[in-house]
């Protein structure tokens, strides 16, 4: 009789014959209370998270539009500054 497939899943889990495990990612996740979704599409893992917040979706909207620019972006806006930076200069030279 063929085993059903989560409980075949738990199996070869639990025996270590898979080549990788998300498990550790997702638990630590779970503890730090943001929850993520990981998919598989065409050979691409996905990681999808969502965090509920207590704003209007105009808030929301204002927040993420004003982001860049003059206040600059949440992860390495030194690497934006540093490529406008380069851009100007080789604009400036013709290139």
């Amino acid at each position: 009789m063929k085993m059903p497939s989560g409980r075949h899943a738990l199996v070869c889990l639990q025996d270590g014959k898979i080549e990788t495990s998300w498990s550790d990612a997702v638990s630590n996740t779970l503890v730090q209370g943001t929850p993520v979704m990981l998919t598989m599409k065409e050979g691409m893992i996905r990681e999808r998270r969502q965090l509920l917040v207590n704003k209007s979706p105009e808030a929301l909207y204002q927040t993420v539009t004003s982001l860049g620019g003059q206040k600059g972006w949440l992860y390495m806006n030194w690497a934006s500054r540093s490529l406008t930076h380069a851009v100007m200069v080789l604009h400036r030279h013709g290139l």
